[in-house]
């Protein structure tokens, strides 16, 4: 009976020894969880950063969009002023050569 009695002591010394086991595992295993969790909301963190930033650049972006397209007008505009501002340089050299002519003629 003693024998018995050691036997079962003994297969419950390893029992305890495999639960303490058992539970040092699930301790490493919940550090390793909380570590990889801090990891993933430094992770979620940069990425909102860098949602921030895209949508600033996209901002930045639609922004000189518009500024390219104000200056395109504005250049269409002054290339049509520049058009019309020759055709009357032309126009005025034009009617002192003719005044010259004129003059000329009148000698």
């Amino acid at each position: 009976m003693e024998q018995r009695l050691d036997s079962i002591d003994l297969r419950l010394e390893r029992l305890v020894s495999g639960i303490e086991g058992l539970r040092d595992a699930a301790d490493r295993q919940q550090s390793s969880l909380d570590r990889l969790e801090a990891v993933v909301e430094r992770q979620s963190r940069h990425i909102e950063r860098l949602a921030h930033m895209v949508g600033e650049l996209t901002r930045a972006v639609s922004e000189s969009a518009r500024a390219s397209q104000a200056a395109a007008e504005a250049a269409r505009e002054a290339a049509q002023a520049a058009r019309e501002s020759a055709f009357w340089a032309r126009s005025g050299v034009d009617a002192v050569r003719d005044l010259i002519e004129e003059l000329r003629d009148r000698r």
